[in-house]
């Protein structure tokens, strides 16, 4: 009996024992489904977040916001919100009744805009207040059409064309009717303007009319040629010209207060000249050989031929003050040039298709300064771009169909555009409000929380830590292939994260200095830093291989080693990026001269207004409209800020540290130094922190230097720069003027050299580099053009990457980067070299 319990009792324990074995696997089990649950939903929100991104790029805000919604709530962070406040761009909206947006028209103060319709069977005109979007004052519609309108020069009045042919006049405070101008002969108004003395309008026939703005009666006429038929018509508000055009003529009128004319000019263009293109000062015409010929209405004068703008212009527009025009060609180019010169400033540089630019284009609005212009067309994107430059300066997202309009203020601080839905935005224009220029580059830096170690980066590819109070080492981080480029601690001080040329990103046990993982970057990263909590990390990247290109800067998170999110942020490199104290704003620094501030919504649904119940639309509006309000409110609305000096580029050193001339030097040694902006020790190109890069002359000797049988005076630089010189372009003067010579000679004899930054630069090969004016006695002037492969090698310091003789000139130093001496770049093969030599040559005038 004693056995047989005993055999049952050792059965009874074998099934409890198979039990909880049975019991461990299913929670082992149960726990890897839930670890996979997860890890799908944290998956789900990294694709999310991509595809997100993705249709706010195209422009997709409807899909953009539903797509957020549906993120999981308990992965999103700074990335998500940076997207909801991509999707809330624009400071307000409004329907407007009209089945697409035409003109937009801002009061001359900025606190009112007018719209009028598009299409030709609707001329309703609205008036909304720029602060809030308030709808003013709304006039006319299908049986009433207004055909034109314009603001007085204080805005005090708005006048307009009804459907009649009448001018009306409103006062646009009350909205009361002042005076109504009926058409003469049946003739109806096409166009009015306003100048600071009356009221102009044209009727199609040969003759202006002048209306006294008080009382609505004529005061004057200015006749044209009998043939004219004006129907447009230009007017200085602030002076005394006025510009009439016909599709043949143009007539000029200065006038005095009392409408009398001061003087007048009638010009009729040949058979076969059509009126393209007018602005109050440049009339553009094309001739029966469809070329273009631009002509001064004031004086008949013709321009000088604009190279490239002969033929195949599809559309063009002048800036306000008519120093610039903006011209786009069948051939997908959208170029800027200055007036009257002729000189080509930019071509829109723009990282649409070609195609996609030419259609994307219908549209184009200069600043009032003609320092920014913005587009619309066939797309949902309104952009802002830079004059001087041609690059982007914003993508304003938020319509929901193709845009039709877009203006800026008169204080260049709003835009407001349109769209085919009838939908009126209106938005802030001034990159300035994530970008604020500075005048200096931003450099990097990384101390523990608790402020008692340093890492520091070295370019052999280690990272080394060091006690901040004994000044002792206590970990060397080994593993890069190159310069490490920034370092930086995590949050609460157990990580520490490295970057390196070679776009990796290494993070490391900070007490045991082992390397926990590694991540591989877009490109040349840095910088580096952390969101408060420590969950995400920030880096900055450059995509070209040696940190020259498209700046960026991404989103990661680092336990997981994922890359969320990547921001195209400058023009320039970006020498540093942080997060706020309060992580809902990422801080950059570049050598563009800006630094950015990138706002993002909450991504904590408890920070939204309304009841938890409610749609997450819904509440993320409401926090949108508040921000703005808040926002505008702490700007100032009322008060015009001045835009920002720019800084000069003559960059003048100080006399005094350039050395003293030699005393045995004569006058057939040029004395330069009221020139030199440069020293021979000090580098040219800007990344001074990469040693690689650090171009300088520091190993030619100075003082009287005998130079090929030449004799030189030998203690600075005149250095140069232009357009196309890419990152540095704003580091030099394109020109230095003034240098002395005074005396009677045979031979001049220079002494130059010139840097071309290898496969990076965007100028031609071969060609003109610079060139020498020179100015004679009798007034004379002869240019002594450098010339690429002539007077200098195509790559003076690039072996390999060009032609290895100049025609014409003589090579008279040659020595190494000193920079280069213990690293080692790569030729145009790809193989590594130390042989980046820099050359002097000898050129004889």
């Amino acid at each position: 009996m004693e056995v047989l319990l005993h055999a049952a009792g050792k059965a009874e324990d074998f099934m409890e024992d198979q039990a909880v074995g049975l019991s461990q696997v299913a929670e082992e089990n149960e726990k890897a489904a839930r670890e996979s649950q997860i890890q799908a939903q944290r998956q789900l929100y990294y694709s999310q977040i991509q595809l997100a991104d993705q249709l706010i790029e195209e422009g997709d805000i409807d899909r953009a916001l539903q797509v957020l919604t549906e993120c999981p709530a308990q992965y999103r962070h700074w990335e998500w919100g940076r997207l909801l406040y991509l999707c809330h761009q624009d400071v307000w909206s409004a329907k407007v009744d009209s089945p697409s947006v035409g003109d937009i028209l801002f009061s001359p103060s900025n606190n009112q805009l007018a719209t009028l319709g598009k299409d030709p069977g609707d001329g309703r005109l609205h008036v909304w207040q720029t602060q809030n979007g308030k709808e003013l004052w709304a006039y006319g519609g299908q049986t009433n059409r207004v055909i034109s309108s314009c603001f007085s020069t204080d805005g005090a009045e708005l006048a307009l064309i009804d459907g009649q042919g009448a001018i009306e006049l409103w006062n646009t405070q009350n909205w009361i009717q002042r005076h109504q101008i009926d058409p003469a002969d049946g003739e109806k108004f096409r166009k009015v303007k306003f100048n600071r003395y009356c009221i102009a309008a044209v009727n199609g026939s040969s003759r202006v009319t002048l209306f006294d703005t008080n009382t609505g009666h004529e005061i004057a006429s200015l006749d044209g040629k009998p043939t004219a038929k004006f129907t447009r018509l230009q007017v200085d508000s602030d002076g005394d010209s006025i510009v009439a055009l016909g599709q043949v003529d143009a007539s000029y009128w200065r006038i005095d207060s009392q409408g009398r004319i001061v003087s007048s000019y009638h010009q009729q263009m040949p058979e076969g000249f059509n009126l393209i293109a007018s602005d109050k000062e440049y009339v553009v015409w094309r001739t029966a050989e469809r070329k273009l010929e631009i002509s001064r209405v004031a004086t008949g004068e013709i321009l000088p031929t604009l190279s490239g703008l002969q033929e195949g212009i599809s559309k063009l527009v002048f800036s306000p003050d008519n120093r610039l025009l903006c011209t786009m060609g069948v051939n997908n180019i959208t170029k800027v040039w200055e007036l009257p010169s002729g000189r080509e400033r930019c071509v829109i540089k723009s990282n649409l298709s070609r195609a996609r630019i030419r259609s994307s284009f219908s549209r184009f609005r200069f600043s009032v300064d003609g320092k920014r212009l913005v587009t619309t067309g066939n797309t949902r994107v309104v952009r802002i771009w830079d004059t001087s430059s041609g690059l982007e300066l914003r993508a304003l997202k938020g319509h929901r169909d193709i845009t039709t309009e877009a203006n800026f203020s008169p204080d260049g601080r709003w835009v407001a555009s349109g769209d085919e839905t009838g939908t009126l935005k209106l938005w802030r224009s001034d990159h300035g409000r994530e970008l604020l220029e500075h005048s200096n580059w931003l450099w990097d830096v990384a101390v523990s929380p608790d402020g008692k170690r340093m890492a520091v980066g070295l370019p052999q590819g280690i990272a080394k830590v060091w006690d901040t109070t004994t000044g002792s080492e206590l970990l060397s981080l080994e593993g890069h292939d190159s310069l490490v480029t920034a370092v930086a601690f995590i949050p609460d001080g157990t990580l520490i994260v490295t970057v390196s040329l070679d776009h990796k990103i290494r993070l490391w046990n900070a007490e045991s200095g082992n390397e926990i993982s590694m991540m591989t970057s877009r490109g040349v990263t840095r910088s580096i830093d952390f969101s408060p909590d420590g969950e995400r990390m920030l880096t900055v990247y450059s995509e070209a291989t040696e940190g020259i290109g498209t700046p960026s800067i991404e989103i990661w998170e680092p336990k997981y080693g994922r890359e969320l999110l990547s921001i195209k942020a400058h023009s320039d490199s970006i020498q540093k990026a942080v997060w706020s104290r309060s992580g809902d704003r990422i801080i950059t620094g570049s050598t563009d001269r800006m630094a950015g501030v990138w706002e993002s919504f909450p991504y904590h649904l408890e920070d939204y207004p309304g009841q938890p119940d409610d749609p997450l639309l819904q509440r993320t509006q409401l926090y949108a409209t508040e921000y703005w309000r808040q926002r505008i409110s702490a700007e100032n609305f009322t008060t015009h800020r001045p835009a920002p000096k720019t800084s000069p580029k003559t960059l003048r050193i100080p006399r005094d540290w350039v050395a003293s001339r030699d005393p045995n030097s004569g006058p057939e040694q040029l004395d330069l130094t009221e020139s030199y902006n440069a020293l021979l020790d000090v580098t040219w190109h800007p990344r001074m922190f990469f040693p690689m890069f650090g171009f300088d002359l520091s190993e030619l000797p100075t003082g009287l230097v005998t130079l090929s049988d030449v004799i030189f005076d030998v203690r600075g630089v005149v250095q140069l720069t232009d357009d196309r010189s890419g990152d540095w372009k704003n580091s030099f003067a394109t020109r230095v003027s003034g240098i002395k010579v005074e005396q009677k000679l045979k031979r001049l004899q220079f002494l130059h050299g010139v840097n071309i930054y290898g496969p990076d630069y965007k100028g031609p090969l071969s060609g003109q580099a610079a060139s020498y004016l020179m100015n004679y006695a009798d007034g004379s002037q002869v240019e002594f053009p450098i010339l690429n492969g002539r007077d200098l090698l195509k790559m003076a310091w690039w072996p390999g990457w060009g032609q290895e003789t100049a025609t014409e000139a003589t090579i008279v130093w040659r020595g190494m980067n000193p920079a280069l001496k213990s690293g080692s770049t790569r030729d145009q093969a790809g193989k590594r070299t130390n042989k980046r030599e820099l050359r002097l040559f000898k050129s004889v005038w």
